[in-house]
């Protein structure tokens, strides 16, 4: 499959080859769809990397939309978390209740390496398991936003 990819897809691919991650290429896109199991939890990433474009952008796509009378506590508390990650955010789409965790890299004309990648993959990884728990809580009303964010950073 990595004949039919540009070569920074085909260096994801690779990566993801590497670590025992099944992986499908989007038809016509300059995507990647990865299916991955971190931790226990088991979710989809999508690549996006164009051939010509600086950007690479790795995104974690929580399976289930939010519902709309859940989505102003989930905003909360995205917007409490997102203010002390260092690299990624949380994006929550209030149209359709799609929730993502987003990890990007600017190559400003550079070339992108396997260590580039396993560092997007690696904080995508360990941030969407970190928090997910918590926001399960959020979405379940089983806690509100500020205590689930309390929790989550132990304080």
């Amino acid at each position: 499959m990595t004949e039919t990819l540009n070569p920074k897809l085909a260096l994801v691919a690779a990566h993801c080859t590497r670590r025992g991650w099944r992986f499908s290429a989007l038809p016509n896109r300059p995507v990647i769809k990865v299916n991955y199991n971190v931790g226990g939890v088991r979710w989809s990433a999508f690549v996006k990397a164009e051939e010509h474009d600086s950007y690479v952008v790795v995104r974690a796509v929580h399976p289930e939309p939010i519902a709309p009378e859940h989505r102003a506590a989930v905003m909360e508390f995205i917007t409490r978390v997102n203010f002390g990650i260092l690299v990624g955010n949380f994006e929550l789409d209030l149209v359709d209740g799609e929730l993502r965790f987003k990890t990007s890299l600017q190559l400003n004309g550079g070339e992108l390496t396997d260590a580039m990648v396993g560092g997007l993959f690696d904080a995508n990884n360990s941030l969407y398991p970190r928090y997910r728990r918590y926001l399960l809580d959020v979405i379940e009303g089983t806690s509100n936003p500020e205590e689930a964010f309390v929790e989550a950073e132990g304080r």
